[in-house]
């Protein structure tokens, strides 16, 4: 179930804490070096923050037309969990 926006008042969009965690159980699974899949390697903290920068990340997990979304085969990302994401981006993705 998504959360309502109010509800993600705690996401404070730190890489640590927030962001690697939900790329670990949701994305490096099919995203990492020894498959990425659409040639998306997210292993390493580069490789999340270059994926997040240049918009392909949050456009996948947002469903946005034109791109496959992420998770494929599982359930949309909750809306914090986007939240977190993006918060993150807009800071210009620090390894914090």
């Amino acid at each position: 179930p998504s959360a309502k926006v109010g509800d993600c008042d705690s996401i404070k969009g730190e890489y640590a804490n927030e962001v690697l965690p939900l790329i670990n159980s949701q994305c490096r699974s099919c995203h990492n070096s020894g498959f990425s899949s659409g040639s998306i390697n997210l292993e390493g903290y580069q490789n999340v923050k270059d994926v997040t920068l240049n918009g392909k990340l949050l456009e996948s997990i947002k469903h946005e037309s034109g791109v496959s979304p992420m998770p494929q085969g599982r359930t949309k990302l909750t809306e914090c969990e986007i939240k977190a994401v993006e918060l993150w981006k807009n800071a210009g993705a620090p390894n914090n």
